[in-house]
């Protein structure tokens, strides 16, 4: 069984056999799986409290994007 790559875009305007990126959005996908994932671990070090979340989230997000 083959595994295809996920759908890609073909830059306008050139060649046949030119370079296929992938879209936009798996790189913001990527970014925001990082992001969950490290907020996720500063809520449970923090005794996992019952709240929204938020302050470890945009903690995350400032660590995992250097903001």
């Amino acid at each position: 069984m083959s595994t295809r790559p996920g759908p890609t875009r073909v830059i306008p305007d050139a060649p046949p056999a030119n370079i296929l990126i992938p879209p936009q959005q798996t790189f913001e996908h990527a970014d925001e799986e990082r992001i969950r994932a490290r907020a996720y671990d500063l809520w449970e070090q923090a005794g996992s409290p019952e709240s929204d979340g938020s302050r470890f989230w945009y903690q995350a997000e400032h660590e995992t994007r250097g903001g």
